[in-house]
Order: structure tokens, then sequence, then C-alpha cells
């Protein structure tokens, strides 16, 4: 008999490669990321997460009063719809040149989120205390540092710098929305194919219309 290379008593049927040897179901279950440190190739790492965040997406995500409103505020609410369109551009055309999925997307947007609130808390972290630069992420968060809202009447006042509040906003619903997009298949491009459908159409819809957009 096999035994399990953790509690060394039930039956290993798994091969664990962080171990080098046979797991049991339950060890591999109860200590998986956690004593564990899984490799990002094993299958049953990706089978349990696949499972949980579709199981999170049915639960707290795919609700339609929480969709409504989330969704309201970046997509109908004019200032944020224009930040919103820059960000979004910006993922879709980082996507064409990429293989990403909605799970990089929304780990870029993260590490944004992350940058912004450091900022806002104005507290210096040290080297050690920042996360591996994020390539999309830098170019996110450099993009937007002096974003302006440009208003459709053009007046002195019309043109205004969004503050870290609105941008911290807008990056959290984003995620939201990445996360719903998805549908629970992060591995998968269901939110990109959305982002780049709605840039595409904001951008056929401006016909003649002067609209500056990311590069």
């Amino acid at each position: 008999m096999n035994k399990c290379i953790k509690c060394k008593s039930r039956k290993g049927k798994r091969y664990c490669s962080a171990f080098s040897g046979l797991i049991c179901s339950l060890c591999c279950g109860k200590y998986r990321e956690k004593e564990i440190n899984c490799p990002e190739s094993c299958i049953y790492l990706l089978k349990h997460r696949s499972y949980q965040e579709k199981k999170e997406w049915i639960r707290n995500i795919a609700k339609p009063e929480i969709i409504e409103k989330k969704q309201g505020e970046i997509y109908e609410d004019k200032k944020f719809m224009w930040l919103t369109f820059y960000i979004e551009k910006m993922i879709v055309d980082f996507a064409s040149n990429h293989d990403i999925t909605d799970r990089k997307v929304i780990k870029t947007l993260e590490y944004v989120l992350d940058k912004l609130k450091k900022e806002k808390s104005l507290i210096y972290m040290g080297d050690k205390d920042l996360k591996e630069k994020d390539e999309l992420g830098e170019v996110i968060y450099n993009s937007i540092k002096n974003i302006r809202y440009p208003r459709e009447i053009i007046v002195p006042e019309s043109i205004e710098l969004y503050n870290n509040e609105e941008k911290i906003k807008c990056i959290e619903n984003l995620i939201f929305s990445a996360k719903l997009y998805s549908k629970g298949e992060l591995d998968g491009k269901n939110y990109i194919n959305f982002a780049r459908q709605r840039v595409e159409k904001i951008i056929k819809e401006s016909g003649e219309k002067k609209i500056i957009i990311p590069r």
C-alpha cells in the first residue's frame, strides 16, 4: 500500500509534485496552498480553483441588486464612463498583443488598486514591501496619474483631474466587472471579450466626434 506522504496513514492516490510523492485526497484538500506549496500546473489545484471561483461567482457576484449598483456607477455615470473606457482601452490593447486571461486582468487591476491605496495613505513602503512589478499595471497606473475628465461643453472649469478616491472606486468596480463578466471562468477571456466589444462600440458610436483614447 502506498501511504500518503503527508498523513502517512491513508492511501496516497494523487501524485503531489510539491512533495514528489503520493498524497491522499483528504490531505490534498486540507493542506492545499496552506502547508503545501502547490505549483500552478497542478491539475488538482486548477480543478479546485475553478470550482471555488464558480461557486463564489454564483454566491457573491451574480446578484441582480449588486450588479445594477456597481455597473451603474462606472458604465452610466458620465465621469466614470470616461475613466472606465480609458482603462478598458488599455486592457484591450494589451490583450491584443499578449496572451492573457481574465485572471491576469483581475490581478493587474488589484495591483493598480494596491498602488492607489498606498498613495492615498501617504505611507512610504520600502522595496521589500512592493509587489513584483506588473507591466500592464504600471502602464495603467502611470496613465491615470494625471488623467482629466473632459466635459462636452468646453469652459475653463470643464476639465478637471480625477481624485484618488474616484480612481480607487473605478478600479474596485472594474475588478467586480471583470469577475462578473468572467462568469466564474477566470482562466478564460469572457471579460476581455466583453471589454473589447464595449470599447469598439464606443469608438464606433463616437463617429466624427473627437475622442481622446490611450495609446
